[in-house]
């Protein structure tokens, strides 16, 4: 099923993608590891402490749930004029 919410590739300061969208296992709610091999189901997380929920099976789904997740941070950012 498609995403259709807005999505960004611009920079967002405090908001990078950790491991370029490899997945991360969360062995412990608090203890979230890279995984052991490339490309699997995992979590994605972001520089903030976001994580996609739930785990994405590619390294593309996770890159594709950041960009949502930039977007929803700019949308929800004050316009500064």
């Amino acid at each position: 099923m498609a995403d259709d919410r807005p999505s960004t590739s611009q920079r967002v300061k405090g908001h990078t993608l950790r491991s370029e969208g490899k997945a991360h296992a969360a062995d412990h709610p608090t203890n979230i590891t890279m995984a052991r091999r490339y490309g699997w189901e995992g979590f994605g997380l972001c520089s903030c402490g976001a994580r996609s929920a739930p785990a994405l099976g590619s390294d593309y789904a996770r890159k594709q749930w950041h960009r949502r997740h930039k977007a929803d941070v700019l949308s929800t950012q004050e316009d500064p004029t």
